[in-house]
């Protein structure tokens, strides 16, 4: 269920034929246990981020061995482009990087996202969770007296120390979430608007 080849944006479904049986949703963080009864001819769907968060599997005690019959047909939007997958994450500088297919674009072979974020805060790392590559564009807001988006308590423009200590954390924090995805940070670009 974890191939680098599913579609990190898509909704996996189940259809479950046969006999009724129990199925277990573990959450990874806490071990909290639901469960789900699948009768026949149900459909339970799980997006593919989901995987990162639970495990799923069938409760042995909810079948019979004697007579026990069900399958279960799984369907999932795979690609071997995924294994490129990737999202951006950037400032004003990426608003031009488009994905998908057409002129301008990356095309089919390297399916992703771009999601905004204009200062070290608004990178949201659960965007990143799924996609084989995450690409930080990021910085150069947070060293500017003025930029959209600035908040009272982001560190002055000049404290270095603390903007790479902010973007340490949200890489460490991509990593927790998605330990598999590569990180790929850009170097903060000068403009002349910063010395």
């Amino acid at each position: 269920d974890n191939e680098k080849t599913i579609d990190p944006q898509s909704i996996i479904h189940s259809l479950s034929i046969g006999d009724d049986a129990t199925l277990i949703f573990k959450d990874k963080t806490n071990g909290i246990e639901n469960e789900l009864t699948v009768t026949n001819n149900s459909v339970y769907r799980m997006s593919a981020k989901s995987q990162l968060f639970f495990t799923h599997r069938i409760e042995r005690d909810s079948i019979s061995e004697d007579s026990f019959s069900r399958y279960s047909i799984t369907l999932r939007a795979i690609n071997r482009n995924n294994t490129r997958s990737t999202i951006i994450l950037g400032d004003s500088n990426v608003k031009h990087i488009k994905f998908g297919k057409g002129r301008n674009t990356f095309g089919d072979a390297m399916p992703g996202a771009k999601k905004t974020a204009y200062h070290i805060h608004d990178i949201n790392p659960s965007d990143c969770i799924g996609y084989c590559n995450a690409v930080l564009h990021v910085g150069i807001n947070d060293l500017k007296d003025y930029s959209k988006g600035r908040r009272e308590d982001d560190p002055a423009p000049d404290d270095i120390h603390s903007h790479f200590k902010n973007l340490t954390a949200k890489i460490e924090e991509i990593q927790t979430l998605t330990p598999h995805t590569r990180i790929h940070l850009s170097p903060v670009l000068p403009t002349g608007e910063v010395s």
